[in-house]
């Protein structure tokens, strides 16, 4: 390696070992954030309402965008079973049907997340 190359601090800037790894990293990171997260909150959700409520819940697709850090949830709400038996029985009460969740990019995340808009459809 030339001498010229050692001796700057951001040497390893030219080497394309770096932009290598550095390309690997962002494939990893969108494939968890696009792939990944969307079919982990899927189950976490219904196991959550499950265990804590007793009841089932009905999640329609889940898109994640890991670069504007963006949740959307469609068709959220409660399986078709429970929705009849309710409309037999009582009051069924609230029931979003699409949830979208966005936070600024230029947040500062220190003790939770940072919710810009909410909106219920």
């Amino acid at each position: 390696m030339p001498e010229a190359l050692r001796k700057t601090p951001f040497a390893f800037l030219v080497r394309p070992v770096f932009w290598l790894v550095l390309a690997g990293l962002l494939a990893v990171y969108a494939t968890l954030g696009f792939y990944a997260l969307p079919r982990l909150l899927n189950s976490l959700l219904k196991d959550t309402v499950r265990t804590d409520y007793a009841r089932e819940l009905a999640v329609g697709e889940i898109r994640f965008n890991p670069f504007s850090l963006a949740l959307e949830i469609d068709a959220l709400g409660r399986a078709r079973a429970e929705v009849v038996q309710e409309k037999l029985l009582g009051d069924t009460g609230i029931d979003p049907g699409r949830v979208f969740l966005t936070s600024p990019a230029e947040a500062k995340v220190e003790n939770g997340a940072v919710i810009m808009e909410l909106a219920l459809r």
